[in-house]
């Protein structure tokens, strides 16, 4: 429950440039004054991405406000992916998981890194290939959301190698 804005990091990958957009967990009930300043920076996020990776807790399972989020997420009429976090044993996602309708639910562990590259190769694979021309590229934009303490700050650092977001 730290993310109070938007945190835009951009790295490349398989030549491909993508910016990730890190916001504040989604909620579904929102208060006057910082919850609901959060929740228009989401807004904002879900509307200038060009794809939206809903993050879900393996450890809680797939929750009524996951499917909430999704629901709203399917708005947007932008493809959508489901990463599955906090499989630090495995990655082996729930079972439960896959009755969403969604065709990409991805296994990760944002705290050590497994599963990232395919989340990756993924992402990056929906787009455009690479331009050879001296044309600047056309960077990628990804909204990363979800409920409160999923792990989407971690899984940015994780997918961006680097400690983008605290």
């Amino acid at each position: 429950g730290t993310t109070r804005d938007r945190l835009f990091g951009t790295l490349r990958w398989q030549g491909r440039p993508l910016t990730l957009i890190d916001a504040g967990g989604i909620e579904l009930k929102t208060t006057q004054g910082l919850p609901e300043a959060i929740q228009r920076h989401v807004q904002h996020a879900l509307r200038d991405a060009d794809a939206l990776l809903l993050i879900c807790d393996a450890q809680d399972g797939w929750l009524p406000a996951d499917a909430l989020i999704l629901e709203r997420l399917r708005t947007f009429n932008k493809p959508i992916w489901v990463a599955v976090n906090k499989l630090d044993d495995r990655l082996n996602v729930p079972a439960d998981f896959f009755s969403l309708g969604v065709e990409d639910i991805l296994p990760v562990s944002a705290l050590h890194g497994r599963g990232t590259g395919d989340l990756l190769d993924r992402l990056v694979g929906q787009f455009a290939t690479p331009s050879s021309s001296l044309a600047p590229e056309p960077t990628t934009s990804l909204a990363i959301v979800g409920r409160q303490n999923v792990g989407k700050s971690s899984l940015i650092n994780a997918l961006a190698r680097e400690e983008r977001v605290i």
